[in-house]
């Protein structure tokens, strides 16, 4: 037995290699062997059909549940490394990452107190600062990993909400485009915006917002008594890639005193390329930033990133000290 023999995972050294060994050989055959089909196609009561069963009263051996992966559960995982995925955005991990992710998940890393994870939590304020420097924010910036753009993006409205009003009200209203991640409507639900504390405001013929369009909103909004509050801008949308007027969205918000958050999930890491930097010009003038580093820096899949111009805001919305921490 291990040391840790009072562990209900506890297996002896040999075993724990044979069966590392056994796994890392069934991933690099399907990484390396033949691609097959892209996507693989299942009706969803064939798929259920397949992995339905009763909850075990006794265990399994991991080789036979292995064994039931590789039959019932890979065959229907998209292929992310094939050179025919042409039409998703999500890309394949590196292997290195991948090896990551398991140094992570075997040892339980938990990240959430200095004391018992000084090591990742700081190697994180490291990663975080690479970006806050790509994207040209000032030394107070901060920034936080996350488990991916959609966690990103309602960070950073509960941060905005958090920084302008405190507990949310019924004047605050949410700007965004028809062309932003569902994630970001999602988010404000949530958050507690109401159907009509939401502005969605129409695109131009290359799908970026209009800057007229949305100080009009603005101007009506305030008019009738309610409060700009956040403006959601696109760096890169889902179904087109497009990328919004930053600099110009930004002038507004300045003018308004309104947080203006990018959603950089999707192409926010061409900032790395110098056209790349050209096309996302004014990003380092917004108040946060998602990314995505599971798309264009090929990290496992929850990967995300959420970058704070003011690093003191982050903390006022979040900082909450308890004894056990």
């Amino acid at each position: 037995m291990s040391t840790h023999e009072g562990s209900p995972l506890a297996l002896d050294a040999e075993t724990m290699r044979r069966l590392g060994y056994r796994t890392v050989d069934m991933l690099v055959d399907r990484l390396t062997g033949d691609p097959g089909p892209v996507v693989g196609r299942i009706a969803p009561q064939d798929m259920l059909a397949r992995v339905a069963m009763p909850a075990p009263e006794e265990p399994a051996g991991f080789d036979e549940i292995l064994e039931g992966v590789e039959r019932d559960i890979l065959p229907h995982v998209a292929r992310l490394g094939h050179p025919g995925y042409m039409a998703f955005i999500p890309g394949a991990p590196t292997w290195p990452g991948a090896l990551g992710d398991l140094i992570a998940s075997a040892l339980n890393l938990d990240t959430c107190w200095w004391l018992g994870a000084a090591g990742p939590t700081a190697l994180e304020l490291s990663v975080i600062a690479w970006s806050l420097n790509k994207k040209g924010y000032p030394q107070t910036a901060s920034g936080v990993l996350v488990s991916g753009g959609s966690a990103a993006n309602l960070t950073a409205l509960a941060c905005a909400r958090e920084t302008l009003i405190g507990p949310m009200t019924e004047d605050a209203v949410l700007y965004l485009s028809d062309q932003t991640h569902s994630s970001l409507a999602r988010g404000a639900r949530v958050l507690g915006f109401r159907p009509d504390q939401v502005r969605v405001l129409p695109t131009d013929e290359r799908m970026r917002v209009r800057p007229s369009a949305l100080r009009g909103a603005m101007e009506a909004d305030r008019a009738a008594g309610r409060r700009p509050a956040v403006v959601v801008a696109n760096a890169g949308t889902t179904n087109s890639g497009a990328i919004d007027p930053l600099a110009d969205l930004a002038r507004i918000c300045r003018e308004q005193g309104v947080w203006l958050h990018v959603d950089a999930a999707y192409g926010g890491f061409a900032c790395l390329t110098e056209r790349g930097a050209a096309a996302l010009g004014g990003i380092e003038l917004a108040d946060s930033i998602t990314l995505d580093p599971h798309k264009w820096l090929y990290q496992p899949i929850e990967a995300g990133a959420l970058l704070i111009r003011d690093g003191d805001a982050l903390r006022q919305a979040f900082g909450i000290t308890p004894d056990y921490l």
